[in-house]
Formats: C-alpha cells, structure tokens, sequence
C-alpha cells in the first residue's frame, strides 16, 4: 500500500509538472471563452418501472405474487466547470432501500469531480465514482432496465466507490485504453476501517467495433484476510446488434464475503447477452448467467442459471415498453440429489423504461 501511494503522488507530481509546463506555454495568449466557467448543465433522468408476475417460485407462499412497482430511479446533473473541471452529482432510488414506513428513500450513488487532461489523454476523478469493472460491460449489455449486469447483480460488487481513480487511453484513437483506482471498497457507504480496495482495467479494441477487457481488483483485510477478483469480457456492438460474453473469479481468503459465501471460497460465474434488431422499434434481448458461490466445495452448495428473454418496443426515442421472462434454475452439484427436488423460479414482467435530459441554465 506504501508502494502504491508513493507511486500515485509520483504520478501527480509529475503530472502537475507538466501540466504547469503548458501553462507556461499559454501564457500572454488569449484566453478562449470555454476556458471560463459555464453556467450550463445537464439535468437527466432515468426510471424502470414493472408489472411482474410470479408464476413460479421455491417459496410456494410467494407464487402468484403480482405487482406494479417502480424499481429504480436516477436523477442526475453534470457540468463543466472549466475547461479542464468536470463535475457530477447523482442520485438513486431503488426498490430495495425504503423508510422505515415503507416508501422509496434516495440516497447518493456518485458525487464526483474529474480533472481532464492532468496525464496526457487521460482524466483524473476523485469522490464517490463508477468503478473501472462495470463500464463496458455496461454499455455492451445496455438493458440495466431489465437487469444489472453479473457482478452487481449477484451482490459480488458494487458498480460506485468512495476513492480516486484515472481514466485513460495510451493512443490517441481510443482503442487502447487502462483504467486504475483507489477506492474504500464499501460501495456507497462510509468507511469503517483502514484498509482500501485496488482497481485495475486494460482494454483494447482488435476489430473496429469489438473490444477485449481484462479486470482485477485486490482488497486485503485484518488478519490477513483478502479478496481478489478477475474479469474477462469479449463484446461486439453495431447498430443493429450488440453482443458480450463475460467470465468471472472471486478467491476469499480466511474471510466471509456475505451472509451466504463460507469462507476461504472460490466463486466462479460468467454472463452472455445479445440484444438486435429485429423490425423498426423493436429489439430481442437475450441473456444467460450462471454462478457458483463456491467452486471449490464440489459436493456441496448449488449451481445457478438465471436467463432472461424480452422484446423491447420503442415507440419514441428513450422510451422502451419490454414484455420479459426472467428464469432461474438451480441444480445441486451432485446426483442423485442430496436434498428435496429444487423448484425453478419464473418470473414473468412488464418492464416501462424511460429516460430524460435538458441543458439548463
């Protein structure tokens, strides 16, 4: 940890140097009107509502359930403070954080400052940020409306993090890019002990409109406890289609990840998505994730598969009506089964997603 920091303030400093270098050389030049602070911004917004059905559950008392629900909301804003300054601020609302009464409550997901062009081609973030592991697989999958991506929804990661970070990209083209950051680890919440949690990202673009990423990020803990994960994802996206194949590693060691993963756990899991065109305003989408919380324990425990189906109708642009079906089988690892038989879920909704932007003043 000495080591990194020593590293990140060589970095800065010499990053400062350079940064100073051009100014230097700038000045007695006139200075261009976007070097002054602006008085614009964009507000946006973003909400994923359902209608859902459970038409199979493993809690037979819950089959049946049915109900209208909005299960998320963003709202955001963003500007350009300077020339080289951006800021960001956002808010999330979910279903799964309410009041004591009840209701949806809000809560902070990013607050954030970047600093452009500090390190040649590269930005610079400090607060409450995306982590460098969700980002492409993010924007590849693109349906957050019907379901997180693999990491976030299996509770494994959190997509924000409290820390500093760069962003970059070693040509100028972009298609050869790294990210890396120091982060609390704790997700949107406050920090509760000293250690922090180290980010890392590289990717590349092979095909003109195909990427390769390959992830990692190391947290240690007290008594020498530690968590290391890996990530490799393969994507494709045209117009027309948009595909990703992701493969997943978490090691835990002498630790407790959550309430369900023993300790000392190899949890392995990997996501496929596709979604394409098939007619004007109308797109498949398709995806498949499979999980093991414990790779290691080859007799115990369960396997998953959770799949999903929609058809996503947009009759105006940032509008989408998507009929979906959301499948999630279980098998134990051994057969004959050790347990009572396991009884799939099935999950049948109607999601309405839409979204908003407008440039204030």
């Amino acid at each position: 940890m000495k080591f990194l920091i020593l590293t990140l303030t060589a970095v800065l400093c010499l990053s400062s140097a350079f940064a100073q270098a051009k100014r230097d050389d700038r000045k007695g030049a006139p200075q261009s009107a976007s070097a002054q602070k602006s008085n614009e911004g964009i507000l946006w917004g973003e909400t994923f509502a359902d209608y859902s059905y459970a038409a199979q559950t493993e809690d037979a008392a819950q089959k049946g359930n049915n109900a209208f629900s909005i299960r998320r909301i963003y709202l955001g804003y963003e500007q350009d403070v300077s020339e080289q300054f951006s800021a960001r601020i956002l808010l999330e609302g979910d279903n799964g954080d309410t009041t004591s009464s009840g209701a949806m409550t809000f809560y902070i997901d990013q607050a954030y400052i970047q600093w452009k062009e500090l390190v040649p081609l590269s930005s610079i973030y400090f607060g409450l940020s995306t982590t460098p592991s969700m980002t492409l697989g993010e924007k590849i999958w693109g349906y957050r409306s019907l379901k997180e991506v693999f990491l976030v929804s299996t509770g494994l990661m959190s997509i924000n993090d409290m820390g500093a970070g760069i962003r970059g990209k070693f040509v100028s083209d972009g298609s050869i890019g790294y990210a890396l950051m120091v982060g609390n680890g704790r997700g949107v919440k406050f920090e509760n002990d000293r250690f922090k949690k180290i980010y890392g990202e590289f990717y590349f673009t092979p095909l003109k409109n195909g990427v390769m990423e390959v992830y990692s990020d190391f947290e240690n803990g007290a008594d020498s406890q530690w968590k290391l994960s890996g990530k490799a994802l393969l994507g494709y996206q045209v117009p027309s289609v948009s595909a990703g194949v992701e493969g997943f590693y978490k090691t835990v060691h002498n630790g407790v990840f959550n309430s369900v993963t023993p300790a000392d756990s190899n949890l392995l899991g990997g996501s496929a998505y596709m979604s394409f065109q098939i007619v004007e305003n109308f797109r498949g989408v398709l995806r498949s994730d499979y999980y093991d919380a414990n790779a290691s324990e080859k007799t115990l425990g369960l396997r998953q598969i959770i799949s999903l189906a929609g058809l996503d109708y947009s009759p105006a642009q940032d509008v989408h009506l998507i009929p979906n079906v959301l499948y999630t089988h279980r098998m134990y690892k051994v057969s004959p089964a050790p347990g009572p038989a396991l009884v799939d879920d099935v999950t049948i909704r109607l999601t309405f997603a839409y979204s908003f932007s407008a440039r204030i003043q």
